[in-house]
């Protein structure tokens, strides 16, 4: 039992607070105590009792992941052995994760330039990454780090015919959120415009991580306004956004891949963040730039509420074409390009909630 050492704790805790998660919030608190730790999903409040929608219980399962993998690589860098149980959750209670820290015998190397990365990785959203294309052995590496987490995979999808594939899958999703009021109000509910275009945050996305150029800020910034989305809609605007936010980006990236996996729904999504968060550790272990589209996927999941049958029963058959016998989790491209001017900060680990003892 480690918890009267402070400084491995609190270092591990730092790990989990790195990890990404869906807009910039933390989606759990957490307890520790008797040489575990606890990430209890702190849901958001929908009427008068607390309840996760369907995407995000499986945003959360895939945040959890991401943390989870974290602490294990940190753990391993330590000596400490830390092992992962996810408790799934039910109908009237949320998922959440335990973490067991037991003292080991070894320090992991294997995996201290993962970890090493840890602190240094952040989603790149500028539009334009230049290449080189990554080479074949490259290309095994990041798909061994997926295929490390049991029941997940990596998918490269860089031929011609995979990639236009992907780019229509993109675009309708992305599209989407812009089509729909309900996801509409959940993208730009996450973006701080009161921080300006040049400051961070800890919490929600600050605008200056958009990466956007200054000549598009003004409208994305009106589009905030549902009535003003609306009306230009009526136009196309929301495929014109699908284009340039999803499809424009990806279509000239070196490297496109999707994680997946072969897991029951809840299992499956936990797994993929762990098994994303490797594969980006690695790429920034690279000096690659990444960003992730979680829509593509998110939106495909068999009679997901909230999202448009017709649209639905689309990207599935269109994601069966390219994964026949398995689940897409998460897309990202993937290439060279310099940082973003304005990184979103991670919430201090003094400030998850819980009880830290």
């Amino acid at each position: 039992m480690i918890m009267g050492d402070f400084g491995t704790l609190q270092s591990i805790l730092e790990a989990i607070s790195d990890a990404p998660s869906a807009d910039n919030r933390v989606p759990f608190s957490i307890e520790a105590a008797e040489g575990k730790l606890t990430l209890r999903v702190l849901p958001p409040v929908m009427g008068d009792r607390p309840k996760l929608t369907e995407l995000q219980r499986i945003l959360t399962l895939m945040a959890l992941g991401a943390a989870s993998e974290n602490a294990v690589l940190r753990g391993r860098c330590l000596g400490i052995d830390v092992q992962v149980s996810l408790h799934a959750g039910t109908s009237e209670g949320p998922p959440s994760v335990q973490l067991a820290l037991q003292q080991g015998t070894v320090a992991g190397t294997v995996d201290a330039d993962l970890e090493a990365a840890i602190p240094l990785r952040c989603s790149n959203r500028r539009l334009r990454y230049i290449g080189p294309r990554l080479l074949q052995a490259q290309l095994d590496l990041l798909a061994s780090e997926a295929s490390a987490i049991p029941g997940t995979g990596l998918s490269w999808l860089d031929d011609k015919s995979r990639r236009g594939a992907t780019l229509r899958i993109l675009r309708l999703a992305e599209a989407e959120r812009f089509r729909d009021r309900a996801l509409h109000g959940e993208l730009f509910d996450s973006i701080r415009f009161d921080l300006g275009w040049r400051k961070s945050s800890s919490e929600g996305l600050p605008p200056g991580a958009l990466s956007l150029p200054w000549l598009e800020r003004p409208l994305f910034a009106l589009l905030r306004y549902w009535p003003v989305q609306a009306a230009g809609n009526v136009f196309g605007l929301h495929r014109i956004i699908g284009f340039r936010a999803a499809d424009l980006p990806c279509r000239f990236a070196p490297n496109l891949a999707v994680v997946f996996h072969d897991l029951e729904p809840t299992t499956g999504a936990f797994q993929s963040g762990r098994a994303l968060q490797r594969v980006w550790l690695r790429a920034t272990q690279m000096g690659l730039a990444c960003q992730v589209f979680a829509a593509p996927a998110l939106y495909a999941h068999a009679d997901i509420a909230g999202i448009r049958p017709t649209l639905n029963q689309e990207l599935r058959a269109r994601w069966h074409v390219l994964l026949p016998q398995s689940q897409p989790a998460i897309v990202f491209r993937i290439g060279h390009s310099p940082h973003p001017s304005v990184r979103a900060a991670r919430r201090p680990v003094d400030n998850f909630g819980g009880r830290l003892r």
